[in-house]
């Protein structure tokens, strides 16, 4: 979904005239197909937040798992994500329970392993 909005006045804003005569190019035309060229970069910020926004809604409408209790959102804020994704993944196992420490008993058929601080 695109959202125009108009606005009253360019006042002391470069590309004024520019930008009112692309617009007024826009509303007159009679063409049903209105080529206005689009920046690649405005086209990408676009489509960058559109689909992290459709992937916030499918994580909030996502079964709940232990990952929800770290991330409310995909794209959370956390110094977390300044890591390699190797780091990443290490620290999110840890995180939910999930490490090598402490499921490695379900590979090799040993004793759970104990963790003393939590004890």
């Amino acid at each position: 979904e695109i959202l125009y909005s108009w606005i009253p006045s360019h006042a002391n804003i470069e590309g004024n005239e520019k930008a009112d005569s692309a617009a007024k190019l826009v509303s007159t035309s009679t063409s049903e197909s209105n080529d206005v060229p689009i920046l690649y970069q405005d086209l990408q910020n676009y489509l960058t937040k559109a689909t992290i926004e459709s992937w916030n809604e499918e994580w909030k409408n996502s079964r709940p798992t232990k990952l929800h209790t770290i991330r409310n959102s995909i794209n959370d804020a956390n110094p977390v994500w300044l890591l390699n994704r190797k780091d990443q993944v290490k620290l999110t196992r840890i995180r939910i329970g999930h490490a090598n420490w402490s499921h490695s008993h379900l590979i090799t058929k040993k004793e759970p392993n104990n963790c003393d601080i939590t004890s």
